[in-house]
Formats: structure tokens, sequence, C-alpha cells
């Protein structure tokens, strides 16, 4: 019944991306909308979920999947309520508050479907990151066509589909409630369990700043490429929109399968090798011209962070305390969101004192650094603290 969460997490993100990234942007362009207060709602939705997912994985690891429930028809009422309102200042309470219900989602959701002492925990995180990725590109590519084709009206059903997410989640609960009853014990404290983590000399020398330094590089690209696209390719409206959907299938496409290799092959190769492709691929964008060339490495950038995720979170799961994985995963989560946060304003900073170029030629080479480093440490340190999946298959 697991899948049922993987379809709910896929609801709630087209719904909010196409809110907040196409919605919104069109209230601005179209109807003299203030976009500094739209684009605050935006913020305060992220900002409030990212610093939310230590504290809400913390609670659902108390209280078991029922609070994913909850939170999810909270986040349905309030979204709900984001897309009728017309009042700014209300929009942005209502984003901070249902960012703040969303951020139970996350860490709700894979502590769930993919347990860290499950035999398939890989190919399960490549669905859960299928179903993130594909929502938030239908969502936010979705949206863009429909408002470019058919207008704005009757966009406000959209907030249904947190409904129907609410709906999967209580299924859910209610089936693993007969079959897995809640557990009567309580975890150690929030603090112990962090503590913990930041004990682990693995989490701390190699984990953590790889993996602040990988989304660190993703945060950095997303401000630049309509610029460089548009500079450097022609690409604009809805022809970047194509490209992006050639990436985004791409990805999602080969999450799954992705994450069943890497479920039976040594951690270190896919992750390395899935570095340095997307290290190349940008490399390889900064020069070519043909639009055919363009969309070709699209495709191929899509496919190596694909290849990415899985690995990469195999090697996270080993750092998360069984007992307390929600909390494991809020950790996480929050460290790679202050660090797509920090890559946004980097980004956007590189490309206005250097040039967008410069910004992708900084994260090519940020990403080849990480898949380097990684293949020569990260084997003697698996060794030595033992490979997270060796003894599961």
């Amino acid at each position: 019944m697991y899948q049922l969460l993987v379809l709910a997490l896929f609801l709630l993100e087209m719904d909010r991306s196409g809110l907040f990234f196409s919605y919104l942007p069109y209230l601005a362009t179209q109807q003299s909308h203030n976009l500094i207060l739209l684009g605050s709602a935006t913020a305060a939705h992220y900002f409030a979920e990212t610093t939310g997912k230590i504290i809400a994985g913390r609670l659902v690891d108390r209280y078991g999947p029922a609070l994913i429930t909850i939170s999810m028809l909270c986040t349905t009422c309030l979204l709900y309520l984001a897309w009728q309102t017309t009042s700014s200042a209300l929009l942005i309470i209502l984003a901070l508050g249902s960012g703040a219900a969303v951020s139970f989602t996350w860490p709700g959701i894979i502590s769930q479907v993919a347990p860290v002492e499950h035999p398939r925990r890989a190919s399960r995180m490549g669905l859960v990151f299928t179903a993130w990725l594909g929502g938030n590109g239908a969502g936010l590519v979705g949206l863009n066509f429909w408002l470019e084709y058919l207008g704005g009206s009757s966009l406000t059903k959209l907030a249904l589909l947190p409904a129907l997410a609410t709906i999967c989640c209580w299924y859910y609960h209610k089936t693993a409630q007969k079959k897995h009853p809640a557990p009567e014990t309580v975890g150690p404290d929030l603090f112990i369990t962090i503590r913990q983590m930041l004990g682990d000399r693995f989490f701390v020398r190699l984990i953590l700043p790889g993996m602040f330094t990988q989304i660190l590089t993703a945060g950095m690209l997303l401000p630049i490429l309509p610029v460089f696209a548009s500079s450097n390719w022609h690409i604009a409206g809805a022809d970047y929109s194509w490209l992006l959907i050639c990436g985004g299938v791409a990805a999602t496409l080969a999450l799954y399968p992705f994450g069943c290799l890497a479920d039976r092959i040594e951690s270190r190769y896919q992750l390395c090798t899935g570095f340095w492709t997307t290290a190349l691929v940008l490399l390889s964008l900064l020069v070519v011209k043909d639009i055919w060339s363009v969309f070709t490495l699209a495709a191929l950038l899509g496919i190596s962070y694909a290849a990415i995720l899985p690995a990469w979170n195999n090697l996270l799961a080993r750092l998360v305390p069984p007992g307390q994985q929600a909390t494991g995963w809020g950790v996480f989560a929050t460290v790679e969101g202050l660090g797509l946060s920090l890559g946004n304003l980097l980004g956007a900073l590189t490309a206005r004192f250097f040039t967008p170029s410069f910004t992708m030629l900084t994260a090519a080479l940020l990403l080849a650094t990480v898949g380097t480093t990684y293949y020569y440490t990260l084997a003697p340190a698996i060794k030595t603290e033992g490979e997270p999946n060796e003894h599961e298959h």
C-alpha cells in the first residue's frame, strides 16, 4: 500500500508547484499584482517547509503515519484558500501555514515508503523521487501551457489535488494501522538524535560536505538557466518549457531503474559516475549551439541527475537512526533546503558580477570535485563504517 503515499506526494507537488511557480508569476504579469509580495509568498512557503522538517520528522516518529494524514488535510485547506484569495497579505500567511503543514510529508513519506532496513530501499526511493520530480514538472510546465492556451479560468479546481492526496494518506494509515500497530515507546530526545548523527565522523567529514555542495550547485543553476538559454541558444517561452520537459521526463523515467541498480552495486560507482557525467554535460552546454544537441544534452542531464539521487540516498540511509527515521530524514532535508537557498543566492550573484556561463562552469567544477573526492575516499570509509546494504542482498 506504500504506492498510495507515492501518489499522494505526486498530487501534492503538482498542486503547489503549479500555484507557486506558475500561477503566482502569471498573476504578477497579467493582472499587475505586486511581484515582490507574490515572491514573498513563495519564499515564505518553502522557508516554513525547510525549517519545519526536523521537528515535523520527530513528531511523525512519535505519533506515526496518522500525522501525515492530518498534515495533508491542513495543507489541502490552506492551499485551497491560497488559490482563492485576492489579498497578498493573506496569501503570504496562507503560504507560510501551508509550508509548515507540508513539512511533515517528506520525512513522513520517506520513512514509511523506504525504511532504512528495507532490502529494496533504493528502488523505493527512486519511486519517491519520481513522484516528487514528476509532480513538480507536471505542475510547473503543465500549468504554463494551460495559462498560455486556456487562460486562468477554472484554475482553482487544481486545489482539489491535495484533497485526493489526503484520501490516499488516510487509506494508507487505516491499512497500516491494522498491519503494524503504533509503537508504544518513544525514541530519544530530538537533540540527542541530532547529536548522535553529528557524532558520526563518516557523516561530518564526507557526507555533510558533499550533500551541501551538490545541492548548492543545483541551486546555483536554477536562477540562471532561463537567462543562459535565452542568450546562448535563443530559447524562451514555450520552447524553454519544452526543454524543461525534455530533461524532466528523462530524469523521471530513469529514476526507478537507477534506484533498482543502486540496490545491486556499490554506491560510490553510480554516485561518482553521476557526478562526473553531470559536470561533463554542463561543460558541453557551454559550447553547443545546435538546438538538437541542446535538447539531447538536456535529456542526458536529467538522466545523470537520476543516477545520483538513489545512490546518494542509499548512503544517507546508513546514517538514519532506525527508530528515528522521519527525524533523520528531516535533518537531511533541512540541510539540503538551506543549501538550495544559498545556491540560489550564489548563482544570482555570480551571474550578476560575472556571467551565467561562469556560474555553470563553477557548478560543473564543484560537481566534478565532489565526484573525484568520493571516488577515492568513499570506499575506505565504507569499508570502515560498513556499507548500508551490504548485508541485505
